[in-house]
């Protein structure tokens, strides 16, 4: 059956197809025959002649579409996925991953860092923070109680009135700090409510005993 007739040729893949190789039908003449110019041997010529052309369109072909696959995958690779855009927290323990991470409330809130710590550094640190308006959970602990902070940001619920003083500020209180204990199994780790700031208060860094401050003279009467 010829392929002259306008039918599609079979699929080769690649977005594009090529007809069967057939050998060229030679016309017949007058001269045509074993030794005439249309015979054997230039139908065997004919015939290379027609592979050749259709291996060199082949490989050419099969190199482009491999050249665009290489270009489109480096294209795609140096695209940054999700993945990339999630930094994992800084934890100096791994027992703070699963309390810290038990330890946010809930929807929205993501832990930031983690840090050991003891409780007497940790009640001085956020006493300090709060310039003696809150008194920190850990003071309830024997000083040398191993613990760790969990920093976690979110949308912490203060109420109304901290929230208003925040609001005059610019700020948000977005921030909580919460102590929690070693040793201890996730959800029953966390000491007290959580001590809440602002995230441009307080930065990441490892509770300290902050400095004391220089004691202010006393006045005194004279007799």
């Amino acid at each position: 059956m010829s392929d002259q007739d306008g039918g599609d040729g079979p699929d080769r893949g690649g977005g594009s197809w090529f007809p069967e190789p057939t050998a060229m039908q030679p016309q017949q003449g007058a001269g045509d025959g074993p030794g005439g110019p249309g015979g054997p041997h230039r139908s065997s010529g004919t015939k290379l002649l027609t592979y050749a052309l259709l291996f060199v369109a082949l490989v050419g072909v099969s190199l482009y579409l491999r050249s665009g696959h290489k270009q489109s995958g480096a294209t795609t690779g140096s695209s940054p996925g999700p993945t990339d855009e999630i930094i994992a927290p800084h934890l100096d323990a791994s027992w703070l991953g699963p309390v810290c991470t038990d330890a946010e409330p809930g929807k929205g809130f993501t832990v930031q860092a983690g840090y050991t710590s003891t409780a007497g550094v940790v009640a001085a640190w956020e006493d300090a923070l709060s310039e003696g308006q809150v008194t920190s959970s850990a003071s309830t602990l024997p000083i040398v109680a191993p613990v760790g902070v969990c920093y976690i940001d979110g949308p912490w619920k203060v109420p109304a009135e901290v929230a208003q003083q925040y609001a005059q500020h610019g700020l948000t209180p977005d921030r909580g700090v919460v102590v929690v204990l070693q040793d201890q199994p996730a959800g029953q780790a966390q000491i007290g409510q959580p001590f809440i700031v602002s995230h441009k208060q307080l930065d990441l860094v490892r509770p300290y005993v902050p400095p004391q401050r220089p004691a202010s003279p006393t006045a005194t009467s004279s007799p």
